[in-house]
This record gives structure tokens, sequence and C-alpha cells, in this order.
């Protein structure tokens, strides 16, 4: 009953509607990091961003939900490659046409075949200490917003890939 009720106030908020604002790529991916991978939390882990061609005026974009699924991302990412040997986080942004789409890349500890279908499912979590909502709350945001959040990974061991594709606007 009390996922019930949880999964259901997550749905009746995101019928909020979405507040568009100004932001640049790479200001809201650096702010991303320092919410879900401050500098204290990240001492061992390499971390690099890639832009890729990305010019810098603003977009309009719903910065405040858009930041919330990456700060889950990244802090995801970082749980995972935690205590790995020469932990790695990427985090690479590419633009088409009126598209966004930021990918976290990891090679932490992956995710085994057999939980791939539930990834994204209300309740599912593989840490110890998760409740299973992140990328469940994540993955509705980004549908919501008109876009997607998918999942790639090779097996345990290997890494994951979470990439989300939202639709832009460039500002007038």
């Amino acid at each position: 009953d009390h996922i019930k009720r949880v999964v259901s106030m997550q749905n009746a908020y995101a019928r909020v509607r979405s507040v568009v604002e100004s932001a640049t790529v790479s200001a809201l991916i650096n702010e991303a990091i320092e919410l879900g991978c401050p500098p204290q939390r990240r001492r061992d882990i390499t971390l690099t961003v890639d832009l890729a061609p990305q010019p810098e005026e603003a977009i309009q974009i719903d910065r405040h939900r858009v930041l919330q699924v990456l700060v889950n991302l990244i802090s995801n990412a970082r749980d995972a490659v935690t205590g790995r040997p020469n932990p790695r986080i990427e985090i690479v942004a590419t633009r088409g046409g009126h598209r966004l789409a930021i990918s976290v890349n990891d090679n932490g500890v992956g995710i085994a075949e057999a939980q791939v279908p539930r990834v994204f499912s209300a309740g599912f979590t593989s840490k110890p200490q998760g409740h299973g909502y992140g990328l469940h709350s994540s993955a509705l945001t980004a549908r919501q917003l008109g876009g997607s959040l998918g999942m790639e990974s090779e097996g345990e061991g290997r890494g994951a890939r979470f990439t989300l594709t939202v639709p832009i606007q460039e500002t007038a």
C-alpha cells in the first residue's frame, strides 16, 4: 500500500506543468555533477565530460526536471564505481536537431542480464540500501518531458550507460 501511495503521489506531482528556462548544456551538466558527485565524493573517480561540438548558447529546457534526472544518473554511477579498480564516469552530451542526449557511462558493477527488464520498474533496486524509485521516477520524468531514458550494460562487472534524451528549443 505504501508503494502504491508513493507512486500515485509521484504521478500526481508529475502532471504539474513544466517550467521551461534558459540554460547552457555545460552549466546544466556541471550543476548535476556538483550535486550528484561532489568533489569530496569523487576523490578517486576519474570523471570526464565530453560536450562533443556543443554550442554554448542557451537552450530552452525544463532545467529543474532534467537536472533531477541527471543528478540521479550521476549519483547512481558514482555508487556503481565506488570501491572498484580505476573508477571512471564519463558524461557525453550530443545535440541533433531539436533533441539533446546526455549519456552517463561508468565502468562500475554493471547490470545482470536478468535484471535489465526491471531496471525502470517501481521498487526495483540492486543496491542494498536502495529504495527503487530513482530510475523509475527518472524514466517517468523523461517521458513527461517528451523524451526517453535508456540503458545499456554488457553485464555484471562491465559498467552501464544511461542516456537521457529530451527535446530542446534554441533561445531566440
